[in-house]
């Protein structure tokens, strides 16, 4: 029978002996947090929304996996003219030519991320709703975990850049042939964009 009652844990460590006795249950002694893994208690759901609030015990259970397994987010944006250049920038910081992005900030969507650094390094201002997603990469070279979302700006307009001392240089390329430098993971992008180049799931 088909229950919809939402899903609970409860912290009683015999119960969770009991349950999940065996070789691996001794590992509880070293990782406090396994307790979180406890048996279901069922909610009975309230108002227009069934979801519960997190508790204390889901955000130390959120923690501990957060600790033990970190990620990180890229965005970049693909951002073309009428001519059919793409934009590229370097940085004062790092060498080579990229696309505009960077990381997304706790509390942000990847769009609203994205829109966020276009406006600062560039001044691109684009809406959330133009930015098309068109893949993701693992960059583990770059840091373990740590992925890339590459979106297409499909309707933008050309501002004023936000941001000061970071940006070297900003200018609308060729994206069959970038400036010397550009970056691998940006070449392998544009080759795969605007060269029929099969697309990697590694940046």
């Amino acid at each position: 029978m088909a229950h919809t009652a939402a899903i609970g844990y409860s912290l009683d460590p015999l119960r969770s002996q009991r349950l999940y006795g065996g070789a691996g249950s001794g590992l509880r002694f070293f990782y406090p947090a396994l307790w979180l893994q406890a048996t279901p208690r069922r909610r009975t759901p309230k108002g227009r929304n069934p979801l519960r609030k997190r508790t204390l015990r889901d955000r130390a259970f959120q923690s501990f996996w957060r600790m033990r397994r970190p990620a990180t987010l890229g965005v970049r944006g693909v951002v073309v003219n009428d001519e059919g250049c793409v934009l590229l920038l370097r940085h004062t910081y790092t060498p080579g030519w990229h696309f505009p992005g960077g990381g997304v900030e706790r509390g942000e969507t990847c769009g609203l991320a994205l829109k966020r650094e276009l406006k600062e390094e560039a001044g691109i201002e684009v809406a959330e709703a133009d930015l098309e997603l068109v893949s993701v990469h693992a960059n583990h070279a770059f840091f373990p975990n740590d992925h890339v979302l590459v979106y297409r700006a499909r309707r933008w307009t050309q501002g004023q850049a936000t941001q000061r001392g970071e940006i070297a240089e900003t200018r609308f390329c060729d994206p069959l042939n970038p400036p010397e430098g550009v970056s691998k993971g940006t070449k392998n992008r544009l080759d795969e964009l605007f060269g029929g180049k099969s697309a990697s799931e590694f940046w």
